[in-house]
């Protein structure tokens, strides 16, 4: 990987000379930390069967919905407010914790 990027560093100091790869701030990027993680939210809903949930709730408003509106109705149904940042939660796909 190392070599990969020195030849990236390499090409990028052909176009651009003044350049200089070691200036360059190093980021990690990744998610940023949440109120709460999808572990508690599982245990705050774990015991629904969101499939079946989520088809019901197609059904019922019969026209089709943004990936938030589900997540919100959903929360709605588990006596969430809009407001609460689990919300934001159940649309997401999870995240494997190493």
């Amino acid at each position: 990987m190392q070599a990969q990027i020195a030849a990236v560093d390499k090409v990028i100091s052909i176009y651009e000379p003044e350049w200089k790869p070691d200036e360059q701030p190093r980021k990690r990027r990744g998610r940023p930390p949440t109120a709460m993680s999808g572990k508690e939210l599982d245990k705050f809903i774990g015991g629904t069967n969101k499939r079946q949930m989520t088809l019901e709730i197609l059904r019922t408003v019969r026209r089709p919905l943004s990936t938030a509106e589900c997540a919100q109705e959903f929360a709605t149904r588990h006596g969430l407010s809009g407001d609460d940042p689990r919300v934001a939660l159940i649309g997401k796909p999870p995240v494997i914790d190493p």
